[in-house]
């Protein structure tokens, strides 16, 4: 009998090789995962085509600046036509002034050339990276959709008062480049060919918001939702607040009267005015000084600007390495050197300005090792750019080669059919285009990476330097830069009603006219301002109740005379009100008593079941510290985990009990 053990597993292993086959054949899965990692691939490929370009315009517009920086390279003779007009060492008739100031003028003349140089790069360079993304999508399998996207992008380029100097927008002159003809006309050439995947975009549709809940389209609908419950009856029956609102009910020192009466949020479009430079997988450089990078000129701290600039120049000759300009005092004399510098999208501080919860949710949450396995490089903590790429609406065909044919003689599987499946976010109306959320895309993300010497990030000196060496796949689920925003087809009515929201200053009296169909959002704002008639539903500051077991013995009876309404201002909100709690293990259904004595897995000591009748399973609690169990808190008497139920902070259990539930601070514990 030994010999003969294992004979079944041969043919059961064949038999479950068939059948996987056989699945495989009559469903077509194989065609589907094919389409699927094409769908992947082509993505990764295209942002990394994107990032790789993005690289290569900030390394060009660094080694600029470099040549900027060196008195060898741009007051030498050896690269350039014409030569500087000669100075005399004592200058002190009229004749030698004017010589200085021809001089003066010459080596302005070099650095605006430089400049435009730069400028070129700024606006080209990321086109190019936009085009070559075309083809590397295509090669890979993409197909190309129409260019409806492209179109209206362009529209709005050649007609909006953002890209117009007369009406108070773009220059059509910057640093000497004519930027628009030549543009638009790369722009038309790529969309001819048709569009494979968008890309990113900064247009005046990403703006930093806060609180971050007003670019939720589903915000706007959690308001009305309550409303609705609240207009039904009064008290009302409502659901849960523990919703986008909660924070707005129960934080009722911040969100008070007065302070909901004034201007409480923050639109910023600082990001998104005219770039100059190419919209498109945008760079951020400008040649001007950040505020947020700490310096406002060329003076050298410490010589940390200058020994970054050595060190850039290591295998550069001696010459042109001993004539790097140190500082202010050794420029040449009234010439503006238009150094190109990082702008606010690369500095961590400047979103600290504008976003309230910038360090909670998104520095601390990604950087310092509250998700990742370990902390970011200290070398790599910086915002800046990144190239995104989403692909086009895919109608994807699914051969089912069986298919059901119902005849006369009965049901039988016969022939081949075919299922088709639109793949891919919806770009194709308005009521589709995706708010501003910068978490989660279904797109794939590269970036560019480098550093200065010592594990320093580009960003510890202003000016753009020739560092980055690197271009990574970022994890798709990591943030995406905020102002950040897809190139589509249309624009929503949550983005018209920022835009229109941002200058306000009074939800009560509004300075310029709604846009059409944002009347919505404005009803559901008016809402929430009023404290009294709406948060307080959620959470009543004023609540002067207090809940004991005989009144919770009848609770269901007599809830009507303590909770929040219009005709009791002192009632408790929905936060506030009694738990209705439900044991899954339902251990003391057998009970005879309606108040049973049971473990606070929580606090330690014995808690208070009151079940609201005798034969329920429902019950509310009172826990070991004599404190009512409410809607805000969960239930300290059961166990938390796989196959229980969840609560706040109770989400992870991983096939194990937990005796308590997680309420650590910070992302869930993976």
């Amino acid at each position: 009998m030994k010999k003969q053990s294992g004979q079944v597993l041969v043919s059961g292993v064949i038999m479950i090789t068939l059948l996987f086959l056989a699945v495989l054949y009559i469903f077509d899965i194989h065609n589907v995962i094919r389409a699927k990692l094409k769908v992947e691939t082509g993505l990764q490929s295209s942002a990394l085509t994107g990032a790789v370009w993005q690289r290569n315009s900030l390394n060009l517009i660094g080694e600029i600046n470099l040549f900027k920086a060196c008195s060898a390279l741009l007051e030498g003779e050896d690269n350039w036509n014409v030569p500087l007009p000669q100075v005399p060492e004592n200058p002190v008739t009229p004749e030698d002034n004017e010589q200085i100031e021809k001089r003066r003028q010459a080596l302005q003349g070099r650095v605006d050339l430089l400049t435009e140089m730069q400028t070129r790069v700024a606006f080209i360079g990321p086109l190019i990276g936009f085009a070559a993304a075309q083809q590397s999508a295509k090669a890979n399998g993409l197909p190309a959709a129409d260019s409806k996207a492209m179109i209206n992008y362009l529209e709005r380029v050649s007609t909006s008062y953002r890209y117009r100097s007369e009406l108070g927008g773009a220059d059509d002159v910057i640093n000497n480049y004519r930027w628009r003809e030549p543009y638009i006309s790369l722009l038309q050439e790529i969309g001819a060919r048709g569009l494979a995947v968008y890309p990113n975009v900064r247009t005046a549709r990403g703006p930093v918001v806060s609180p971050p809940e007003l670019a939720d389209e589903g915000f706007y609908k959690t308001i009305m939702n309550h409303v609705r419950e609240i207009e039904a009856e009064d008290p009302p029956r409502q659901s849960s607040w523990h919703d986008s609102l909660y924070k707005f009910a129960k934080d009722y020192r911040k969100w008070s009267q007065p302070y909901l009466y004034s201007k409480w949020w923050n639109i910023d479009f600082s990001l998104n005015k005219f770039p100059n430079e190419s919209e498109i997988l945008t760079l951020g450089v400008r040649n001007l000084f950040s505020p947020f990078s700490g310096y406002s000129t060329f003076d050298d701290r410490n010589f940390n600007i200058s020994n970054h600039l050595l060190r850039a120049l290591d295998k550069a000759s001696a010459d042109v390495r001993d004539s790097v300009y140190k500082s202010m005092k050794e420029l040449p004399d009234n010439v503006d050197m238009k150094w190109f510098c990082y702008d606010e999208s690369w500095y961590p501080e400047y979103y600290r300005s504008v976003e309230e919860d910038y360090d909670q949710y998104h520095y601390n949450y990604w950087f310092n090792k509250q998700v990742l396995r370990k902390k970011v490089k200290k070398q790599y903590r910086f915002e800046g750019p990144a190239a995104y790429m989403e692909s086009c609406d895919v109608n994807l065909d699914r051969v089912v080669r069986q298919r059901v044919n119902r005849n006369r003689r009965g049901g039988i599987l016969t022939g081949v059919g075919v299922n088709s499946t639109l793949v891919g976010p919806k770009h194709l109306a308005s009521t589709e285009s995706e708010s501003y959320a910068t978490d989660y895309r279904p797109g794939s993300i590269a970036k560019t990476l480098g550093e200065l010497s010592d594990n320093n990030p580009p960003i510890a000196i202003p000016l753009v330097m020739p560092v980055f060496d690197k271009v990574v796949i970022m994890p798709t689920y990591m943030p995406i830069p905020y102002g950040f925003s897809v190139l589509r087809i249309y624009e929503s009515n949550l983005e018209k009603f920022l835009e229109w929201l941002a200058p306000q200053d009074s939800l009560r009296n509004s300075k310029n006219p709604l846009p059409p169909g944002c009347e919505h959002y404005l009803e559901a704002l008016k809402h929430l301002i009023e404290r009294d008639d709406f948060l307080n539903y959620g959470f009543n500051p004023d609540c002067n109740v207090r809940v004991d077991e005989n009144m919770l013995k009848k609770w269901d009876r007599i809830r009507e005379k303590y909770v929040y309404c219009k005709k009791n201002k002192k009632g408790m909100g929905w936060l506030q009100e009694p738990r209705v709690c439900r044991d899954p293990e339902d251990k003391y259904k057998s009970r005879r008593e309606q108040i049973v004595e049971v473990p606070d897995l929580i606090n330690g000591g014995i808690a208070k079941r009151i079940y609201i009748s005798y034969d329920s399973g429902e019950y509310y609690v009172i826990d070991s510290k004599g404190r009512l169990v409410t809607n805000d808190d969960v239930d300290p008497t059961i166990r938390y985990g796989a196959g229980y139920p969840s609560g706040p902070g109770t989400e992870e259990g991983f096939g194990h009990h937990r005796d308590t539930p997680d309420l650590d601070k910070g992302p869930v514990r993976l």
